[in-house]
């Protein structure tokens, strides 16, 4: 009878593939004589061609869409094939390193063992089929570096059973059902086979956790806190849907699911940091803005529309973003990012750097608002004076006025500067027969401080200037062109659908496959047939040049929007203002399209902010009666799956005075009425 001490020296040591994958069955080994701890070795024992990379590559993973060629599933199965090796040989290493285990937890460890080699046998049969032979591609070590260094079996458990083999849940299923659907039924028969047996690994990893861990430690804690970088709870999960059936199987409680399935944290990106700063355009005239309190708080985690997975979003103190909220998302399945206090970066690793700052907009108060961050940032962020020009309607007016001439186009509008000013243009308007006259302060966000003069009686007292002064033009269709501005120039993002209200207040944004999907059957055609240089988004064309240049003398980089709105003239013709506003930082519809990458590819969505002032009624009561009209449908797709639904962009509670929501569905025409209040069930 074999000792295990000799087979799993044998596993762990031995350069024969044949060697490492052999192993008696429990009842034909004995553990009298398990012998004294071994250190750690560098590697495990390999045939040259399954020898770790030095650089620690990988032959890369084939995206779902290529495995149905043999060679892209080969390399699919090589890479699961060299993770079901190293799990054998970190078995091996468990029964090697803690000699003074309990016995009945050394016999688990050695039967799974046995499953894993028979796992890797699995996949080298498989991987023939393909043409491919075990060792044909790069391998890496990542789960031995992640995993080798434990310092008791609770180590083990908490990494291995937990977290990489947990994740395999998601995995085998996801796999499984991709071969499935491209009628391989061997490879997905394998994959269920590796699922099931995966059930009793997670489930013995359990039982023994509970067991190990501290006692009166709350579970959860005493999980995360034994993860160390590079590992954490997010590597917990894997691809695919987020597979409850199979952990409530191998005997996770439901708390311990929830929180893992909400857990985030990069798995190995540097993160970006996005924060939500609403007072951005009122402290740059050095004014208070006092509404930036209210939309600080309860439009914190707005920015989530942008971020990744991997990316951190700080929130403002008194900001939450509460569990429940956050297992929606996941249900729902939006990505969300890592959240945290701006003041929470005490027990943030040294080692864990940050890429670039992503606020909502660039202010002079935002120094102060990363200052506890700014040392884990690769490039610490600092306020340019020069930016501040930029978020002036006064600033861009001189700049689309040049491009308007160029053009051979009437003017849009004129900079006010006294009540003389205003007196004079309002005549001058007259005099073309505009009825009406709109007044814009230099700074303001989402058309607030607008004002509509009517041209036909006394005009107000106005006490404050410089004012711009526009054309009250009759708005057929608004829109927006989402650009980003990087080193090597000005770049479009994309086009989306702006809904405002009669005085050009923002009520929402339309996005989805066909930007112009919802518009009026008149501008669509008017769109599409125009042509030559005068074409509506020829237009851009001729103008993004010059916006490119005025903000690389200000050195800006981030994102911005462009405003722009389709008119009808006196003679009753169709006419564009390509250059209505500029938004120098992130836009509702920037959020919008970061939004519609989250859901499924086919479907619209309608971005739009509620109030409880304007609903009478607290918010929760209006995410319910959205609900009711755009009630919950997914598809079969493992990701981006919401066809139909609405998502809250934070937690609404009874006392949130405004929130954001996404509604999604394929009918776009619905989405347009729920923007402009004439959907009501």
């Amino acid at each position: 009878m074999s000792e295990i001490r000799a087979v799993a020296e044998r596993v762990l040591f031995s350069s024969s593939l044949e060697e490492k994958l052999s192993a008696p069955p429990l009842s034909q080994v004995s553990d009298h004589q398990p012998g004294p701890a071994i250190l750690t070795p560098a590697s495990p024992g390999r045939p040259d061609a399954l020898t770790f990379d030095r650089k620690d590559r990988e032959a890369g993973l084939p995206s779902r869409h290529e495995i149905g060629g043999e060679e892209d599933r080969g390399r699919l199965l090589h890479f699961f094939a060299n993770h079901e090796l190293l799990a054998t040989e970190l078995m091996a290493l468990v029964l090697l390193k803690f000699p003074e285990a309990p016995a009945s937890f050394r016999r688990g460890i050695y039967q799974t063992m046995r499953e894993e080699q028979a796992h890797t046998r699995l996949y080298q049969e498989r991987l023939r089929a393909c043409g491919v032979h075990f060792g044909q591609h790069r391998v890496n070590s990542f789960f031995w570096r992640c995993v080798s260094d434990m310092e008791s079996p609770l180590d083990y458990v908490s990494r291995l059973s937990l977290t990489f083999e947990q994740a395999n849940l998601d995995y085998s299923c996801y796999f499984g059902g991709l071969f499935a659907r491209e009628g391989d039924r061997e490879t997905a028969a394998l994959f269920d086979r590796i699922y099931r047996d995966e059930i009793g690994h997670v489930r013995y990893g359990w039982t023994w956790f509970q067991r190990l861990h501290p006692p009166g430690q709350d579970p959860w804690e005493s999980f995360r806190s034994r993860l160390q970088l590079p590992l954490s709870p997010a590597r917990a999960r894997g691809l695919g849907r987020f597979n409850v059936e199979g952990r409530q199987r191998a005997g996770l409680p439901t708390p311990f699911i929830n929180e893992i399935r909400i857990f985030q944290q990069s798995r190995g990106r540097t993160s970006d940091l996005y924060l939500f700063n609403p007072e951005a355009e009122a402290s740059i005239p050095g004014e208070r803005d006092p509404m930036a309190a209210v939309l600080a708080r309860d439009l914190a985690t707005l920015p989530l529309a942008l971020a990744s997975r991997d990316d951190l979003l700080l929130l403002p103190s008194g900001s939450q973003a509460p569990s429940d909220w956050r297992l929606e998302l996941s249900r729902l399945g939006i990505a969300y990012p890592e959240m945290r206090a701006h003041r929470d970066s005490q027990d943030w690793p040294a080692a864990r750097k940050l890429h670039r700052v992503r606020p909502w907009a660039p202010a002079p108060t935002l120094p102060e608002i990363l200052s506890p961050w700014q040392t884990h940032l690769h490039h610490p962020w600092s306020w340019q004076p020069a930016w501040g020009e930029l978020f002036s309607k006064i600033w861009f007016h001189p700049l689309r006025e040049e491009w308007s001439q160029s053009q051979g186009r009437p003017s849009f509008g004129r900079i006010l500067s006294s009540k003389e000013d205003l007196q004079d243009y309002a005549r001058e308007l007259a005099e073309k027969g505009h009825q009406h006259l709109l007044l814009k302060p230099a700074f303001g966000l989402a058309g607030r401080g607008h004002q509509r003069l009517s041209l036909t009686g006394a005009l107000p007292a106005i006490e404050k200037y410089p004012l711009l002064g526009e054309p009250y033009f009759d708005r057929v269709f608004d829109f927006s062109l989402q650009l980003e501005m990087r080193a090597p120039g000005l770049q479009r993002v994309g086009l989306t659908h702006l809904v405002n209200d009669a005085g050009g207040r923002y009520r929402g944004t339309l996005v989805g496959p066909k930007w112009l999907k919802g518009a009026p059957t008149e501008v669509t055609r008017w769109f599409h047939e125009s042509r030559g240089p005068g074409a509506p988004l020829a237009l851009f064309d001729s103008l993004l040049p010059a916006l490119e240049r005025a903000l690389s003398q200000k050195a800006f980089l981030g994102p911005c929007g462009l405003d722009a709105f389709v008119y009808r003239d006196s003679q009753g013709a169709l006419q564009l203002h390509p250059a209505v506003e500029f938004n120098p930082r992130v836009t509702m519809s920037r959020y919008a399209l970061g939004l519609r990458g989250k859901v499924h590819p086919a479907s619209y969505g309608a971005f739009l902010i509620v109030t409880r002032k304007r609903a009478r009624r607290p918010l929760p009561e209006v995410l319910a009666h959205w609900q009711r009209i755009f009630p919950e449908e997914q598809s079969d797709e493992p990701e981006r799956n919401l066809q139909q639904g609405v998502v809250p962009l934070q937690a609404l509670r009874q006392d949130s005075a405004c929130g954001a929501l996404f509604l999604v569905s394929r009918d776009v025409r619905r989405l347009h009425a729920a923007l402009t209040g004439q959907l009501t069930r």
